[in-house]
């Protein structure tokens, strides 16, 4: 039998899944439009999230094993590297979750003033006496948009000096999970869409099939034929007519 593309069968099919096809689309759209703003704005929590956590431990004076296991836990999980200097210039404190875009190597341009952090955290110190950093950065490795923050925390037994820094766009490891993941999730909707909307085109069109068979055989001179269908109210109407 010829597959007639004109068909009400095959463009019902059609139109059902061309509208899941279309969903999908948008979606995808939507999904990769917002990962930058979302992933930004999730950053900046991060860093109010870790600075917290970090600043109570130390004025609470329990940066014991325990305390030390959940910073880096913290860092890690937010995909961060992080600096602890005490008054005397330093480092009781590293971690660093991002590899090279990290930027306490680069050499910064920080209130007027190059520094590169880890070789020169007197400088930063001094800054840090004065006043809180909350700056946006590039990154020399990547040139991806980054955030430094840094803050003095004063305790009762001492000073610390807590630099944070985060990137402000996704690396590229994590669009490339969220784009693989969407596109297996797309497959598995398009492939589920193609069955429910052929079994729809098919229930939908049966009444309208038979009446057209019907029809034929009553165009031929054959008077035993039946019109009576157990459909839509439409498709009784024009049976009954």
């Amino acid at each position: 039998m010829k597959f007639d593309f004109k068909g009400i069968r095959f463009n019902t099919w059609m139109y059902f899944f061309t509208f899941s096809l279309t969903i999908l689309a948008l979606l995808g759209f939507l999904l990769l439009s917002m990962i930058k703003p979302y992933y930004r704005d999730s950053q900046l929590k991060t860093i109010d999230a870790i600075s917290h956590t970090i600043e109570t431990r130390l004025i609470d004076s329990k940066a014991d094993e325990k305390a030390v296991e959940e910073m880096s836990r913290l860092v890690i999980d937010s995909n961060a590297c992080m600096l602890i200097y005490n008054e005397q210039g330093r480092q009781i404190y590293q971690k660093n979750s991002i590899g090279e875009i990290c930027q306490f190597q680069d050499k910064l341009n920080i209130l007027s003033s190059e520094i590169v952090i880890n070789r020169e955290p007197d400088k930063i110190i001094e800054i840090l006496k004065k006043q809180d950093l909350d700056l946006e950065t590039v990154s020399e490795a990547t040139g991806d948009a980054m955030m430094l923050y840094g803050k003095k925390i004063s305790t009762s037994l001492a000073n610390y000096y807590m630099l944070i820094n985060v990137p402000l766009e996704p690396i590229e490891s994590i669009i490339s999970f969220i784009f693989r993941s969407y596109l297996i999730l797309t497959l598995f909707v398009l492939a589920i869409s193609f069955f429910v909307s052929l079994i729809l085109s098919l229930r939908i069109t049966k009444p309208i099939v038979k009446m057209k068979q019907e029809a034929n055989r009553l165009a031929k001179g054959n008077y035993d034929v039946s019109f009576k269908t157990d459909s839509y109210s439409e498709i009784n109407d024009l049976a009954a007519t």
